[in-house]
């Protein structure tokens, strides 16, 4: 029996929810959306610090104060970046005398190479003219003088043999043809001796020499190359490294001049200066002043056309497909309440943070009659008839 009541009491509460939420998606019965949100200025640009690392505030313009496009806005102390820069320039200068002393004495070997190669060349030249002046001349001439020399003392050996063998010579004479002999034999032997040792001994070691001096001559004109080109490629490394290097310090260089000419940041369009803070949480704004320290790319200030406003909120995406472009809107700010203000959507886009949400933008009418800074937190209502 608690089981028949339970069941039907079930089947009741069912039906009820089921009548409700027909009820509730009527679009006479449903409810105006409500959205909560905060105040933008429809332009708006932050200004950080741009100095690397910290700088100190020489002046800083009053928050609140109205400004246009080019006034100043804020100068920061530089002495420390200028510091650097000098070192730098001192680093620059220290290298490019690296680099001209290096391009120097890349140059000098360049030369040094090039008259060692034309001593080699001259030396080459001269060792294969004295090999071709021994094999076409030298050489031919002596085997034709010691040829030569055999001739004459074969034919003195024939004419003091013949006198010597002769009848009617005289014992004086034969005595005499007999000294002849000797002698013409002596020299034709000599001669013949120094002909074979020329060609035999004396003309291959004096080739084998003249070749040698080719080949040396040949090797050194090799080595010598072979040595400038290892030597010329250390310094093109070297050379190459230390114009990186120079490269590198330059471009840090022209980075800092850049940042020390930054230091002085003007207004790039006309509208208020307003503080880093949230007004609409009651938090004081960060405090600037003069003689304060700030890091590099910290928010110092932003300039907001306040003439322009807009409510930002968040919404999911079954209320977004309720609102409208164009349609009008109440915006009450919980800063000034019981002053709503009226505006009307812009736009309802998918979020890019959050995709299962929806980004409702609405345009503030006359936001300059009233006090709405932004920051400020919000909510927003369609208004129905």
């Amino acid at each position: 029996m608690y089981t028949r009541l339970a069941v039907f009491s079930m089947a009741i509460t069912l039906s009820a929810l089921a009548r409700g939420q027909e009820q509730n998606s009527s679009p006479e019965s449903a409810d105006p959306p409500v959205i909560v949100g905060r105040l933008e200025a429809r332009q708006m640009t932050r200004i950080a610090n741009p100095v690397e690392g910290t700088a100190r505030i020489v002046r800083i313009v009053e928050e609140g104060t109205v400004v246009r496009a080019g006034d100043e806005l804020v100068v920061l102390d530089t002495n420390r970046q200028e510091d650097g820069i000098r070192s730098l320039e001192l680093k620059i200068t220290q290298q490019r005398a690296e680099v001209t002393q290096l391009q120097g004495s890349m140059e000098a070997r360049r030369q040094q190479s090039a008259a060692g190669e034309s001593v080699h060349s001259a030396e080459l030249q001269i060792a294969e003219l004295s090999l071709q002046a021994w094999k076409n001349g030298e050489f031919p001439l002596q085997i034709a003088e010691l040829e030569g020399a055999i001739q004459i003392a074969k034919a003195e050996l024939e004419v003091a043999e013949a006198i010597r063998n002769a009848a009617e010579t005289s014992p004086l004479d034969r005595l005499r043809a007999r000294a002849d002999v000797t002698r013409a034999k002596v020299e034709m032997e000599t001669a013949q001796l120094k002909l074979r040792n020329l060609k035999e001994y004396v003309h291959p070691r004096h080739v084998a020499e003249l070749e040698a001096q080719i080949q040396l001559a040949r090797l050194e004109a090799h080595n010598n190359k072979f040595a400038t080109e290892q030597e010329v490629a250390s310094y093109v490394a070297k050379l190459d490294a230390q114009q990186q290097l120079l490269q590198s310090l330059q471009e840090e260089l022209d980075r800092q001049v850049r940042s020390i000419r930054s230091a002085t940041i003007q207004a790039p369009h006309a509208g208020t200066v307003v503080y880093p803070g949230q007004p609409s949480r009651r938090t004081r704004p960060l405090s600037l002043k003069e003689g304060m320290n700030v890091r590099e790319r910290q928010q110092l200030l932003s300039v907001q056309n306040l003439a322009s406003m807009l409510f930002v909120g968040s919404c999911d995406p079954e209320t977004g497909k309720r609102l409208q472009k164009g349609q009008p809107v109440t915006v009450a700010v919980d800063a000034l309440p019981n002053q709503p203000f009226e505006g009307k959507v812009l736009s309802v886009i998918r979020s890019t943070d959050t995709p299962s949400r929806m980004t409702v933008h609405i345009e503030i009418s006359q936001p300059e009659k009233n006090r709405l800074l932004p920051g400020m937190t919000a909510l927003a209502s369609t208004i129905t008839e």
